[in-house]
């Protein structure tokens, strides 16, 4: 328990401390929901470089900034759990080429809907009183130490991926976050 009785009472830690205490608890919360729903961080990253048309493995590692070895492992996960196919690409016999199935997008869409504050669903990982507030604050913490770099390519939901960028673009700009580690 956070408040284990020793005396370290919550209302007086630093707000260093709370914020990151919260986003470890959020994080664990979001890693258990996709757990639930047979995904990971990374397979969601995923997911979404391929939402809108099929890419090459190479292409999505680009596109999400992994080396192709992480990729591949990502992609056998995504494949054995039905939301996506894994073929010869009819252009070229040597690359392999990755298509979102009807199960993939329908997950993928839950997950987006789950990433929003007000989920219909209640399973929301950020369940707070007022999400709107939680998030301005949120964004001008960010913004604040937010700097130019090469933020690679924008795979932001809703956004076609730009695949042109290298897979050693830098991953502390606020861009796609590396898969490598999860």
């Amino acid at each position: 328990m956070l408040n284990d009785g020793g005396g370290d009472d919550l209302d007086e830690w630093p707000t260093g401390r709370l914020l990151s205490t919260a986003a470890r608890l959020v994080e664990q919360a979001w890693e258990q929901s996709l757990r639930r729903r047979g995904l990971t961080h990374a397979g969601v990253i995923a997911l979404h470089a391929v939402a809108h048309a099929p890419l090459s493995q190479r292409q999505m590692a680009r596109a999400c900034r992994v080396t192709d070895q992480t990729m591949s492992r990502t992609v056998d996960h995504l494949v054995r759990g039905g939301f996506v196919t894994r073929t010869v690409d009819p252009e070229d016999e040597r690359r392999m080429r990755v298509e979102i199935t009807p199960s993939g997008v329908e997950a993928y869409r839950r997950v987006i809907e789950l990433e929003r504050d007000d989920a219909a669903d209640g399973d929301s990982p950020v369940a707070v009183s007022d999400p709107a507030a939680l998030r301005r604050l949120l964004l001008e913490i960010v913004r604040s130490h937010n700097t130019p770099r090469d933020s690679g390519p924008d795979i932001r939901p809703g956004r076609r991926a730009d695949t042109r960028h290298s897979r050693r673009a830098d991953t502390r700009s606020g861009g796609v976050p590396s898969l490598d580690g999860m």
